[in-house]
């Protein structure tokens, strides 16, 4: 029988204040200091329990955390406490929400993990500060870099590498926040909103020569770059309305490069099934403020992935993981105490050839 991963993605939500400020226990109580932006739970260690659980209704192999908390001994005391201690962690340290990543110990049928290290000419790259122009202003340069350092695995499998690279990009919040901004195209505020999408491009532009450049070197069989990417399926108004074209789009890559041209977990039918097809909802100014629901977070892979590499997708295995999610939600999931995160998991399964 042929060895399968089940590889997932699941940002949780500001998972520093689930933790005592720069310390790897976990909070028992309520905590108005810790350096999350997001909302304090009364119940840190409910909403804990909660992660964990669906964590493991998930079930993955490889499981990407995005928001999660900053230090990896924090990260480490979570897989211990509530985890069963059943996950190696791998972490890239950087800021108030770092990236890591869950491998499950009963990963070892012929495949080995190791992660790139911080001191990796990638992250030089990475960190680089770039110049752009913003709309309406051709002569004075802008400067972005990537905000959030992600973390890459590189998966071995008979001589044979696969990266997996688990990315939190930048978030797209802008002065775009009100009904009444979008329907007077308020000037500044759209522009705002155009910027943020700009600074985003910036991270999709440095991934992009990342993916290209292991696979057309040939250091690579295949890339997987998975985790929240802050981006709707053709359902930004950026995207729609300024003619720019959606960060995953871009991550896609164009069709001239086919060696790089990446293919998403979902196929077109999921994609198109509206009340499954989503990870997050929000309140979108651009519909009268009214709530949204849209696929922030993606998997795509690129073409040894689905044909002739060592580890390659399974045809129609993508899924966004409603139920695993689902069942630990109290009521509408409203209050931080009432919910897992704000994101749901989404997985899909590769076999090992």
């Amino acid at each position: 029988m042929a060895r399968e991963l089940k590889i997932a993605t699941f940002n949780v939500e500001w998972m520093v204040n689930l933790f005592k400020p720069n310390r790897p226990e976990l909070l028992t109580g309520p905590n108005e200091r810790t350096a999350g932006l997001g909302a304090k739970p009364k119940d840190p260690e409910g909403v804990a329990n909660r992660i964990a659980a669906v964590i493991q209704a998930v079930d993955a192999d490889i499981l990407g955390i995005c928001e999660g908390p900053p230090l990896k001994t924090q990260m480490q005391r979570f897989a211990e406490q509530k985890l069963g201690n059943d996950y190696r962690v791998y972490s890239m340290e950087d800021g108030a929400q770092s990236v890591h990543a869950l491998v499950h110990k009963r990963v070892n049928h012929g495949i080995t993990i190791t992660q790139l290290p911080r001191n990796d000419k990638v992250y030089e790259r990475l960190r680089m500060v770039r110049t752009f122009h913003k709309f309406g202003d051709v002569k004075d340069a802008q400067k972005g870099r990537f905000t959030r350092l992600p973390v890459i695995l590189r998966l071995k499998r008979k001589g044979k590498t696969t990266d997996v690279m688990i990315v939190h990009t930048k978030s797209k919040i802008s002065a775009l926040t009100k009904p009444s901004q979008w329907e007077n195209k308020d000037r500044n505020a759209v522009i705002s909103a155009i910027l943020s999408r700009q600074k985003l491009s910036i991270e999709m532009n440095v991934i992009r020569k990342y993916i290209a450049h292991r696979l057309y070197s040939a250091n690579a069989q295949g890339v997987i770059v998975m985790g929240d990417l802050n981006d709707g399926v053709t359902r930004d108004i950026v995207d729609e309305n300024y003619l720019l074209h959606s960060a995953v789009h871009e991550l896609r890559g164009a069709f001239h490069h086919d060696l790089a041209l990446m293919r998403h977990v979902l196929n077109g039918r999921q994609l198109q099934r509206k009340r499954d097809a989503w990870t997050a909802e929000f309140k979108d100014p651009h519909k009268g403020g009214r709530n949204t629901r849209v696929l922030l977070d993606h998997m795509i892979f690129s073409p040894a992935c689905h044909d002739g590499g060592r580890i390659c997708f399974v045809k129609d295995s993508g899924r966004v993981e409603h139920t695993a999610y689902d069942r630990h939600v109290d009521g509408k999931g409203a209050s931080r105490d009432e919910r897992p995160s704000d994101h749901k998991p989404l997985s899909a399964r590769f076999v090992l050839v």
